[in-house]
């Protein structure tokens, strides 16, 4: 029910990235090859030859949609009969293609008459299915949602006692395969030390940081302890990190309000990863609102752990070499005013490519008039709930792209509307509307700069 409030309230948002299709169905096989087996289905799968082997597209929803149908095709599907599902391209543009993934099975079927209920909430097709078949009615209409997210289509042909195609369309960019890093033959996938990263610690628990800080100096990293938020800031300020491992319940600061006194403090603040017992999906996408960069969730796997401290110092260290380098030039200096998260265009590029980027910036450009008289209306009209709703789009747009001073400017008008403080925000608009003048008038220097960006970066 949570789901499907943040759906019709808007808030649910797609976080796309650079994934392998191979590794999206290994996912897919790992779930319902051993269904299959339980019930005796033959579950056959195909990939079209043509299908891209990697793409910018969000991989949770996706495997979220196909999930929900195989499941369905399972469970009204006799013993013994075959369950399929085709991924194929229907459109190609350049870069830009449409897929169709289509799951057949050979079921009970649904009538004409009722196929028109399969997509809205809280429905199922026939009162003696459900005392045979669990379920809430919300599987199909989530799944035609997320699809219209992706922008696609979704649809059914069946027959009853025979059984039921479903099939939907989606959009996706074409991605190059993402280059790893070379490791020598002796290094262990745990082992950090040719990074050597500089990690602080932020939890109230003497266990939980002596446990983690050891296993962390085992792999290589150079590790400080904080048992508060206090100290947190202290120990940022005096010594270099690359990243920070932050507990979210603490006494006194907690982490979220320890983070944000961090960006203020620390002009260039390193990544802050959140540490929580919080493990929903929506628990996650609250603490990146909330200024986190990445997540995870306690108990900590330390493969995952080092996982991620590899990929953000990473990250870190390639854009802070790619920052010394702007110091010198007179165009860097135009954007390095201008409040551009190099680390999260460096990520861009090297899964897009600059065009990609230009191209978002360009469509994010045309779209800035609209949006602030959207806001300017709402403003007028005291309606927080739109108002926060669009300050909240623009904020998660910018910051897909970069652009952190539009960014921060939007999510301070979006806690200005929640709080319906509107002396406060008859004083930011502005502000947003001075961020937005900016970018226009320094949108030629920006990309110029993305040029010389990718060019010094992955030649």
């Amino acid at each position: 029910i949570l789901y499907l409030s943040k759906i019709e309230a808007g808030k649910l948002t797609l976080q796309p990235q650079c994934v392998s299709i191979q590794d999206t169905f290994d996912k897919l096989l790992s779930l319902f090859s051993s269904e299959s087996r339980l019930h005796n289905h033959l579950f056959k799968w195909s990939i079209a030859d043509e299908v891209p082997t990697h793409l910018y597209i969000d991989e949770t929803r996706l495997l979220q949609v196909m999930s929900n149908l195989l499941s369905n095709a399972f469970k009204f599907s006799p013993v013994t009969k075959p369950v399929h599902l085709d991924f194929s391209v229907v459109q190609k543009r350049g870069r830009d293609y449409t897929f169709s993934v289509r799951v057949q099975d050979e079921g009970i079927g649904v009538s004409k008459k009722n196929q028109v209920r399969l997509f809205k909430s809280f429905s199922q097709v026939e009162e003696g299915m459900k005392k045979s078949f669990r379920g809430t009615g919300l599987g199909l209409y989530i799944s035609k949602e997320l699809v219209q997210q992706m922008g696609g289509q979704i649809s059914v042909e069946s027959e009853p006692k025979v059984g039921s195609v479903f099939t939907f369309t989606f959009q996706a960019r074409k991605m190059a395969p993402p280059t790893s890093s070379v490791r020598t033959a002796t290094e262990q996938p745990d082992d950090l030390s040719d990074l050597a990263p500089r990690l602080l610690i932020v939890d109230d628990n003497e266990i939980n940081r002596r446990v983690s800080g050891e296993l962390l100096r085992k792999s290589g990293c150079h590790v400080l302890e904080a048992e508060n938020g206090d100290a947190a800031l202290l120990l940022a300020q005096k010594h270099p990190l690359d990243l920070i491992l932050m507990d979210i319940q603490m006494p006194g600061k907690d982490g979220i309000e320890t983070t944000r006194e961090l960006r203020v403090q620390i002009a260039d603040a390193p990544p802050v990863i959140a540490m929580t017992a919080y493990s929903m999906e929506e628990d996650r996408e609250r603490f990146l609102a909330q200024g986190m960069d990445d997540y995870i969730a306690k108990p900590v796997q330390m493969p995952a752990l080092l996982s991620m401290i590899r990929d953000w110092t990473t990250k870190r260290k390639r854009s802070g070499l790619r920052m010394s380098a702007q110091a010198t030039s007179a165009d860097a200096q135009k954007t390095s005013n201008w409040e551009m998260d190099w680390k999260q265009v460096l990520g861009l590029i090297s899964y897009g490519g600059c065009t990609m980027v230009q191209e978002s910036l360009q469509s994010f450009r045309q779209e800035l008039n609209g949006l602030y008289k959207e806001c300017q209306s709402a403003l007028r009209a005291k309606n927080a709930t739109a108002l926060g709703k669009i300050a909240h789009n623009i904020k998660g747009n910018a910051a897909m792209i970069g652009l952190q001073g539009i960014a921060d400017e939007a999510q301070r008008i979006a806690t200005g509307a929640r709080d319906k403080k509107w002396h406060y925000l008859s004083e930011k608009l502005p502000l947003l509307k001075k961020k937005f003048d900016s970018f226009k008038l320094n949108y030629q220097a920006i990309c110029t700069e993305l040029l010389n960006y990718e060019k010094d970066t992955f030649s």
